[in-house]
């Protein structure tokens, strides 16, 4: 997207996130880390978070994709902390709302669960 002109600019790739478990979702919210060395997006439906290498280009590295349960359902929005250490998955439905806290490597950009926190509908994780 052009801010200037208000007009989208040439579509350079195009990649799946859902991974090839046989079920339909949708993308809820894409984020580059605070260095763009990785793209991340939350899936609904699979309830995921797919983590892409991004080359020097720009473009995403297709097979560098993982992916990563977000261990609650209907994953809504998250963030990475201005740390870049830490990424918050609000998961909005389902008996047990959460927001799922990740550890990045930030060597290779994988997410490990270190803890989760029951709250009521979370829809929106920000750092003030």
């Amino acid at each position: 997207f052009d801010i200037e002109t208000n007009k989208l600019l040439e579509i350079k790739q195009t990649i799946d996130t859902i991974s090839n478990n046989g079920v339909n979702g949708l993308t809820s919210q894409i984020l580059c880390d605070n260095e763009y060395k990785y793209l991340y997006c939350a899936n609904r439906g699979d309830n995921s978070i797919v983590m892409y290498k991004i080359d020097d280009n720009g473009l995403l590295i297709n097979g560098s994709q993982k992916w990563f349960d977000c261990n609650g359902i209907e994953p809504r929005h998250f963030n990475i902390d201005p740390s870049n250490n830490y990424l918050f998955m609000a998961n909005q439905e389902g008996e047990n709302p959460n927001i799922s806290i990740f550890k990045r490597d930030l060597n290779n950009g994988e997410l490990e669960l270190i803890n989760v926190e029951s709250v009521s509908c979370p829809s929106y994780v920000d750092f003030f």
